[in-house]
């Protein structure tokens, strides 16, 4: 699990790194990630793709 800002909501979200399947920098905001989980639910987090991509690699089993 890990844990990002909502970046519309600025509220704490949690996400279980083995749920998502894909992340995109937002086109619109900078540095905000926006995470595609395998519900096919999309959350815009705070944070540019790469701080994003070294976060949840750190709770993907190994």
């Amino acid at each position: 699990m890990v844990e990002f800002i909502d970046a519309s909501s600025q509220s704490p979200v949690v996400v279980n790194a083995a749920q998502v399947i894909a992340f995109r920098p937002s086109p619109d905001v900078p540095k905000t990630t926006i995470i595609t989980l395998v519900n096919g639910e999309t959350i815009a987090v705070q944070g540019d793709h790469k701080f994003v991509m070294n976060e949840l690699s750190r709770k993907l089993p190994r």
